[in-house]
């Protein structure tokens, strides 16, 4: 069984060992979506698309709109944000997961995301 915790920091950016994305979550919270992968050890991994719709329910743990990787901030247009968008593209995805795979990367290519991440980012 995977137990789904986030690994230490110090082996968080390790996507190039991303493998399949066995499990999607929405939350109503006002749509966080959270990725649940497979890297090539087996150990689980997690894609986290804050929710966006409702500005007031960010938390302080997370900033409105933004993609974290194993608890790990990802850079707007970075090469980590890149990488990771390249995987989602390619991905071997469980069935049912599919439509939330192209949401997180529809809205990650988005200007509504650049803007939101321009917005808050004094909220950590």
């Amino acid at each position: 069984m995977v137990s789904w915790t986030a690994p230490c920091l110090a082996d968080a950016m390790s996507i190039e060992s991303l493998q399949e994305i066995v499990r999607a979550t929405y939350a109503l919270d006002g749509g966080s979506i959270r990725l649940y992968i497979v890297d090539d050890t087996g150990s689980p991994r997690y894609l986290e698309l804050v929710q966006h719709r409702i500005p007031m329910n960010s938390t302080v743990r997370r900033r409105i709109g933004r993609l974290y990787f194993d608890d790990r901030l990802i850079d707007v247009r970075s090469s980590d944000e890149t990488a990771i968008l390249n995987f989602l593209r390619t991905a071997s995805v469980h069935s049912g997961c599919e439509s939330l795979v192209e949401a997180v990367i529809t809205f990650v290519q988005s200007n509504d995301y650049v803007q939101l991440a321009q917005r808050y980012s004094g909220k950590e």
